[in-house]
């Protein structure tokens, strides 16, 4: 990732996303390839900024993923469908609404407020498979880890078995982690552009 643009020379989203790690307020995963809020203390400001700021959309944005992480904690799947499809229908085109990889896209950045609580992995490979997206708690972190899982024209209870018949759970074997694991499967209906929900809690106790 190098600085080609001074800061009057803005032409995308890497230039802008450059310019902000160098000024310190972003940091760079050489490993990941992706950017990330470095502190407790700058993302706070960060959010700050947005909340009290003109950009009324992404308080928006906020608040629904709040609201969706709160769905999901209390495992009413039928909250966490609609606001999933309400996310789908706004932040994708119309070309590529039926994408599986839109739909993942979408998915993660609903999930924008689990940074707070959550460390974030997509496709681990794990049990006979790669699990879709892992949100593992943080170690100040009292809330069950999340494993999801996607579906396309299929069920969301048969992406819930997906998980348990493919062992997709064996992935925190190797965070250690103990605890409650909530399996959320997901299903979108091309046909019908409708999503479904299914929710599961399960304890998973780190294998020796």
């Amino acid at each position: 990732m190098k600085q080609k643009n001074g800061m009057t020379s803005l032409n995308n989203k890497d230039d802008v996303l450059t310019l902000l790690v160098h000024l310190g307020y972003l940091a760079y995963d050489i490993d990941s390839r992706e950017v990330f809020i470095p502190n407790e203390e700058v993302r706070e400001e960060f959010l700050r900024a947005i909340k009290n700021g003109a950009r009324k959309e992404l308080v928006e944005v906020i608040r629904q993923s709040e609201r969706l992480l709160e769905a999901t904690l209390r495992m009413d799947g039928d909250a966490v469908a609609e606001i999933l499809e309400a996310a789908h229908e706004a932040n994708t085109a119309p070309k590529f609404y039926n994408d599986e990889q839109a739909l993942r896209s979408v998915v993660v950045m609903a999930y924008l407020s689990c940074v707070d609580h959550y460390l974030k992995f997509e496709e681990l490979a794990s049990g006979k498979g790669y699990s879709d997206i892992l949100f593992l708690p943080g170690r100040a972190s009292e809330k069950p880890a999340l494993l999801i899982e996607l579906k396309w024209n299929k069920s969301a209870e048969g992406a819930v078995t997906q998980i348990k018949d493919k062992n997709y759970t064996h992935v925190i074997k190797q965070f250690g982690y103990e605890g409650e694991l909530l399996l959320v499967g997901v299903n979108y209906s091309v046909k019908t552009k409708k999503h479904t929900c299914k929710i599961e809690n399960i304890v998973k106790k780190a294998e020796a």
